[in-house]
């Protein structure tokens, strides 16, 4: 396989005109080139070529698309073959990565993870609503706590019951492979074949990956006990690495990038009750101390961050070591201690958001000057203890990468110390020279490691046979969490889109990154994210088609990581129109080259310039539009029902069918009132 830089050099090298050219004889006329198809037998001049737009169209037959499109269909080349020519023909170098056997099986099973995930969601959160356990312990516990129903729902957070085999016994019943519960952590095999639920008895807080995907979870008890820990959370899985996410950053995304700064709490609760105050930038890490790759994904949508912990001893040491991690990557840090006697819940609950926002504004301090005044309070006359303040700021300043900003804070250091500069500086130099080397002394020891581990692997015991400890718990678990068995390519769904989905994404291929929302709004919205907003609901109910929910998740997630800093801008026609996977390549090659005619509920529009208001407008008929016929399917479905019932005279059980299929009338009417007759009428033709 071609390492997906090369492949992006490709794509960006190639030019219509030049590919075309080599197999047909092109003439410019204005703007563009035209020829003979060679898809067809033209005895005119059809087939046009856009330097402008990079693609090519017959306007007889309907072929063309990209460069790459065009060899595949008249050379007939695969996909990479393609690829291939046009590296050649452009000079550039085959960086080659060979797919494995492993790899393709890995992709097919996190598919599978990712949905187990979402059916363990579903079954925590239908627990904490609708059971008796979950509304009288799991529900009151969050109510207690102040956080509200739309919060609640919004985080998708649950509850798991104090039974042993709740999350396995629903699974069995939905057919949800149950190795995949063991693989994520949430269940462990026994030695007779049963499975025992991990996180039980507590409340859930599903973890969220940066595309809106649920990779983990986080569980905590209720009540008091010494055996068990307070907090548990998912171990690593193929789907899932707690060093790699944190707690609430697809709900901040956006506010972070808005507002150019991300606050960093402590826990799960924290991040609600500053999401619940109107203070949407705050995330907390994912069951572990502040981690270099976490910092990294900040750093993706800003470079100011703002740790606000509690002023206990607890609360300072884990501002004091996430300090050193921030500053390691070059971030900007100011510190907030919230007042005594408060947490985030407590301090968000007794302040309103403006007073929060306030506080926070007022009392956060440069990480320099916050070291500074926490360490000297009890030593501030004793040279021992200054000697050891400048020693901890020191080694603070000495992680800083960026030559410029080390040399600001290090000599803002020594006035604020009031030491020399020619202390500080050597000082830093020396630390910086020290853990250089002591890298290069862990690289080689990692390395003989490696040739001790290869021996190992020839000669010693199977791991398996050594009994497993769970990281978070501290309890042994009977068996290993290990990915299921391989899941077969056949089983994966190749259900394609419907006609009104391919319709909506007609405007992700066409629109997908185009801002829709007013300049002065509080928060910028793209088509597709509008789109992927719009249809959550669906999402949530199994409605839409794979490959529709694979093109949006793919445009969502290239469009919100393009947002972090120094990150190029996504482009969803041209990461469609060049994907590898041939049905979404070709989805959206048949709309960049218009070869599908605008359909009926369209025309109107064909000659109204694009602008947001008239894409807002197509859009939100398609929404309507699909929802429409969801419902109109969800009636038949009930009607079929409540005649099967009828026929085995079952009255009691057809009276909450008729319920339920009114109440789908209802829904239906409304939305038919908002499509109006005249779209009704098109869509029943």
């Amino acid at each position: 396989m071609i390492d997906q830089a090369t492949v992006n050099r490709i794509i960006d090298s190639a030019e219509i005109v030049g590919v075309v050219s080599d197999f047909v004889t092109l003439h410019r006329r204005g703007q563009n080139f035209l020829g003979l198809c060679p898809f067809h037998k033209d005895s005119r001049p059809s087939f046009t070529v856009s330097p402008a737009k990079n693609i090519c169209k017959c306007f007889a037959c309907g072929e063309g698309g990209t460069p790459l499109n065009f060899l595949m269909k008249h050379e007939h080349m695969s996909y990479v073959e393609a690829l291939r020519y046009l590296a050649k023909k452009y000079g550039i170098p085959i960086v080659e990565k060979e797919v494995t056997k492993e790899e393709i099986e890995r992709k097919n099973n996190r598919e599978k993870l990712l949905n187990a995930n979402a059916f363990a969601r579903d079954a925590f959160a239908e627990c904490l609503n609708s059971s008796s356990e979950g509304r009288m312990i799991g529900l009151s516990y969050f109510k207690e706590r102040g956080f509200t129903p739309e919060t609640i729902k919004a985080f998708d957070l649950g509850y798991s019951p104090s039974s042993r085999d709740f999350l396995s016994n629903k699974a069995k019943e939905a057919g949800v492979d149950r190795s995949l519960l063991e693989a994520l952590g949430l269940a462990i095999k026994q030695d007779d074949g049963k499975y025992l639920d991990r996180f039980r008895d507590r409340v859930i807080f599903p973890i969220h990956s940066l595309s809106g995907s649920i990779v983990g979870f986080g569980g905590r008890i209720l009540k008091s006990s010494d055996k068990l820990a307070k907090y548990i959370n998912s171990p690593d899985s193929d789907i899932y690495n707690k060093r790699k996410e944190l707690y609430g950053l697809y709900f901040a995304k956006q506010h972070i990038s808005k507002q150019d700064k991300c606050l960093i709490v402590e826990g799960y609760t924290d991040v609600l009750s500053f999401h619940q105050s109107e203070i949407r930038n705050a995330v907390a890490s994912s069951g572990t101390a502040l981690t270099i790759e976490q910092v990294r994904l900040i750093k993706r949508f800003t470079s100011n961050v703002t740790l606000i912990f509690d002023s206990d001893a607890a609360g300072i040491k884990a501002a004091m070591r996430g300090i050193d991690i921030l500053l390691a990557q070059d971030m900007n840090i100011k510190v907030v201690l919230l007042p005594d006697g408060h947490d985030p819940d407590s301090f968000t609950k007794a302040h309103s958001p403006e007073a929060i926002k306030e506080y926070i504004d007022e009392h956060e301090e440069d990480f320099i000057r916050f070291k500074i005044n926490l360490l000297s309070k009890d030593g501030a006359s004793d040279p021992h203890a200054k000697a050891m303040l400048i020693t901890n700021i020191v080694e603070s300043v000495a992680f800083i990468s960026d030559d410029l900003t080390r040399e600001v804070y290090a000599r803002d250091s020594a006035a604020l110390l009031d030491v020399s500069e020619e202390v500080i500086f050597s000082k830093v130099s020396s630390i910086r020279k020290e853990r250089a080397a002591q890298e290069q002394r862990e690289r080689e020891r990692e390395r003989n490691r490696e040739q001790i581990a290869e021996h190992v692997t020839e000669t010693g015991p199977d791991p398996a046979d050594f009994e497993p400890m769970d990281e978070d718990t501290g309890v042994r678990m009977d068996t290993p969490i290990t990915p299921p068995e391989s899941i077969s390519q056949n089983e994966a769904k190749t259900d394609l889109p419907s006609e009104t989905e391919l319709s909506l994404l007609s405007h992700i291929i066409r629109y997908g990154d185009m801002i829709i929302s007013e300049e002065d709004a509080d928060e910028q919205w793209t088509v597709t994210e509008i789109i992927g907003e719009q249809v959550s609901d669906l999402r949530e109910e199994g409605h839409l088609s794979p490959i529709f929910t694979r093109i949006m998740d793919e445009c969502i997630e290239g469009i919100q990581e393009a947002k972090g800093e120094g990150i190029p801008p996504f482009n969803p026609t041209k990461h469609l129109s060049y994907h590898p996977d041939d049905t979404i390549r070709e989805i959206a090659n048949k709309y960049i080259t218009e070869e599908y005619q605008l359909s009926s509920l369209h025309k109107e529009y064909e000659a109204e310039k694009k602008s947001g208001e008239a894409i807002m407008r197509l859009i939100m008929t398609d929404i309507l539009t699909l929802k429409y016929k969801i419902i109109e399917g969800e009636i038949l479905k009930e009607l079929n029902i409540i005649k099967a019932l009828s026929a085995q005279s079952a009255t009691e059980e057809i009276s909450s069918h008729v319920t339920r299929m009114q109440e789908l009338n209802g829904i239906k009417r409304q939305i038919a009132e908002l499509l109006g007759d005249r779209v009704l009428m098109l869509i029943s033709k």
